[in-house]
């Protein structure tokens, strides 16, 4: 079945102009699934978190080489809307370690994630989506194979927490979206491969995937998959 709900903007830059089938909407990149909190700006009320809503900073300390002793804080509240946040709980290095994963090609270039191993947290940005149409418009069938290769590096860590850079936002932060994102990929690619136009690449798409979010995305990534064939030949 053809989308009839307008996909979400995801970041500035150049957008697909063509319309999602069944809908008078301009596909444009996702990236707007998420929401850090229930909470909305200025509604003063404090007493909600959301599993998600986990701020993680790095401060370096004091030392010559302050990038090999981090100090993370770790906290757990909104300082939006004019509520203060809770104490951030400090700890050394030792304690909650922070360490920057490289995952390269993505759904962009140079991609990084954030790994806490004492927290099994995986920090995932743009290399995971949970349950939304991944961005595939600043991919090709290459780049894809890295974005595969950046999964298994990460499913590697073994996390027991991975939050994604796009998703639905009652979702559960579940390790499997490693997974569900790669075998997304592996279908994308094999389904390019088979198809003839963009239109049918969608559609064979929304049969293996029907359940995920903003299918504008997945639009303006099969129009760009057979524009990249048609280029080539």
């Amino acid at each position: 079945m053809a989308p009839t709900a307008a996909p979400l903007p995801r970041r500035s830059g150049p957008t697909a102009t063509s319309s999602v089938p069944g809908s008078s909407s301009v596909a444009r990149p996702s990236g707007q699934e998420t929401v850090a909190s229930s909470q909305s700006p200025g509604s003063g009320d404090c007493s909600t978190t959301s599993e998600t809503n986990i701020a993680l900073r790095i401060i370096p300390e004091l030392t010559s080489h302050p990038a090999e002793s981090p100090r993370a804080i770790v906290s757990t509240s909104s300082d939006r809307g004019g509520c203060p946040s809770r104490a951030p709980k400090y700890g050394p290095a030792s304690a909650v370690a922070s360490i920057p994963v490289r995952t390269g090609r993505t759904d962009t270039a140079s991609s990084t994630s954030l790994h806490v191993p004492s927290l099994g947290l995986l920090v995932a940005g743009d290399a995971v989506y949970n349950e939304t149409h991944p961005y595939l418009a600043e991919t090709d069938a290459v780049s894809r194979g890295e974005w595969i290769a950046a999964l298994d590096k990460l499913e590697a860590l073994a996390p027991r927490v991975v939050v994604a850079g796009h998703k639905v936002p009652e979702n559960k932060d579940e390790p499997r979206h490693i997974e569900r994102t790669r075998q997304y990929l592996r279908d994308f690619n094999r389904l390019d491969e088979t198809t003839t136009t963009a239109r049918e690449l969608y559609d064979a798409m929304l049969k293996l995937h029907p359940g995920r979010a903003n299918p504008g995305s997945l639009w303006t990534g099969a129009n760009k998959a057979k524009e990249q064939r048609a280029a080539a030949v």
